[in-house]
């Protein structure tokens, strides 16, 4: 066997299908621009269980069985609102971090002399002042949600009525993922006992379906008679509406599915598994175009538009991986990347404390701050960045 030369083994790049060259180091995620609060914010009656942009218009499933659609209406008559509790927030932010650096001091001081009478003052004031600053930050909360109440409207698409769980006791009928064509509506949801269900909404009618097997976790409209649903075992289906069957299947490997994007104007699925590899599927010929090895480690979220893609997954060094038709990066966020998101102009993806905004060059322009919220999903709708975790509240960070 031949050895290769000492300069190739060294080589900054490794190729890995598409002819797009995969840079094998990560680039830090420092950012010269930062956010500190969202621009608005939208608090809902449920938690969100999926969030996404289906065909330019923004969609809330919730965990009560809801289907939401959320529409930005006038974002500038909101902003003149949103400035005196955004500078409120601000100041607010500074004091306590003030405050906390001081009451870190206090408190080890306490672990030593428990007994003195000074350190009592000093945490009855601790308690005062923390009481304040939470007063003051559910004030600055409360604020953007005003202000979020003249700028967005939720339009109620339909409310599936109550599952029920393992004690026949009455649970929320949880819209896990959901897609759209024209004016039909495909989504996944919780039925009775936990077991999962695909609903198809139409001509102000849900029409229910037994699922071909258990484990689906994605779906997505192929064509107004056609949905393809992605299994946890990495299986493509494709099932037919009207005969309730399974017309296609396949395969792609026996890791467990990561996340997906369905480009249905090109007719590309993309699919990322645990094993850290993504695959590109013509949904069209039904066959397997390529597949890349990106990340040592699972793949929670991926995006695609056009050539540009993005993933981010628990790869402890190179995180976040992001391509733009002939040159590609990674990112080390020093964190798992939950979510990622592409617009024509900008992409962005979740770091340990907050999100990352990129310009399609790869370049950071900036840094989103986020105080204890994991946020599991990310879109871009015009100006804004939108995101949510799986709690009540959809977040609308505005980047111009």
């Amino acid at each position: 066997m031949k050895f290769l030369p000492p300069l190739l083994l060294c080589a900054c790049f490794i190729y890995a299908g598409n002819g797009v060259a995969i840079p094998s180091g990560a680039v830090g995620i420092d950012a010269p621009a930062k956010i500190k609060h969202a621009s608005l914010i939208l608090e809902l009656d449920a938690n969100v269980a999926v969030l996404k942009n289906l065909d330019g218009e923004i969609y809330a499933g919730l965990d009560d069985g809801k289907l939401y659609k959320i529409t930005i209406s006038s974002a500038e008559n909101s902003a003149s609102n949103f400035a005196a509790g955004q500078n409120f927030a601000d100041r607010n932010s500074d004091a306590a971090q003030n405050f906390n650096a001081k009451a870190s001091v206090n408190s080890a001081g306490n672990s030593k002399v428990n007994a003195a009478a000074i350190n009592s003052a000093e945490n009855s004031a601790a308690v005062n002042s923390t009481k304040q600053n939470s007063a003051e930050n559910s004030t600055a909360l409360n604020s953007a949600s005003n202000s979020a109440s003249d700028a967005i409207s939720k339009t109620l698409i339909f409310a599936l009525p109550s599952s029920k769980n393992y004690l026949d006791e009455p649970m929320g009928a949880t819209i896990f993922d959901v897609d759209k064509l024209g004016e039909k509506y495909a989504f996944l949801y919780n039925g009775d006992a936990f077991e999962k269900m695909l609903g198809v909404f139409a001509g102000g009618k849900i029409t229910h379906y037994k699922l071909p097997m258990t484990g689906i976790k994605n779906v997505y409209f192929y064509d107004e008679n056609t949905v393809i649903l992605l299994g946890l075992g990495s299986e493509i289906l494709y099932f037919d509406l009207s005969s309730g069957k399974v017309s296609f299947e396949q395969k792609l490997t026996i890791a467990s599915l990561g996340g997906s994007a369905y480009d249905r104007a090109g007719g590309t699925l993309l699919i990322s598994c645990e094993g850290g590899i993504v695959f590109y599927f013509d949904a069209k010929a039904k066959k397997l175009m390529s597949q890349k090895s990106l990340h040592k480690d699972g793949i929670y979220s991926v995006a695609l538009l056009g050539d540009r893609m993005m993933s981010g997954s628990n790869d402890k060094e190179r995180s976040c991986y992001y391509e733009n038709g002939d040159f590609s990066k990674f990112y080390n966020a020093h964190f798992a990347v939950f979510a990622v998101a592409l617009s024509p102009e900008l992409g962005a993806f979740t770091v340990g404390n907050g999100v990352r905004v990129i310009d399609k060059a790869g370049e950071i322009v900036r840094s989103i701050e986020l105080d204890n919220d994991i946020i599991n999903y990310l879109l871009f709708e015009g100006e804004y960045l939108v995101g949510s975790g799986y709690n009540r509240y959809i977040y609308f960070w505005e980047l111009k």
